[in-house]
């Protein structure tokens, strides 16, 4: 139960920080803004605090695909087709038959 109620955190707080990141990533584009008929604000301030959200969204990240990793490798592994050990003597029948 810990387990199930740790990851919903996490994925709070990811989802949070990747709110956070993208907007102030908004607020610091020379591009977005006027193109939107904004005016630039206090750019350093939304630097300041785009970087440091990125820094919490890459380690919330990695959080969480180590806590999921068991589930991520398991759902990778029935995509990927495995190659079967052939059976020789299985082979060797079907040849002669």
């Amino acid at each position: 139960m810990w387990r199930l109620r740790v990851n919903a955190l996490l994925n709070l707080l990811l989802f949070i920080a990747l709110v956070v990141t993208c907007f102030s990533g908004v607020m610091t584009s020379f591009i977005a803004l006027p193109a939107l008929g904004v005016a630039p604000g206090d750019f350093e301030g939304w630097r300041i605090l785009h970087d440091r959200s990125q820094t919490y969204l890459e380690i919330l990240a990695a959080l969480h695909v180590a806590m999921n990793w068991s589930w991520i490798a398991n759902a990778v592994g029935s995509l990927v087709q495995r190659p079967r050990p052939v059976d020789v003597k299985a082979a060797d029948t079907a040849r002669v038959s």
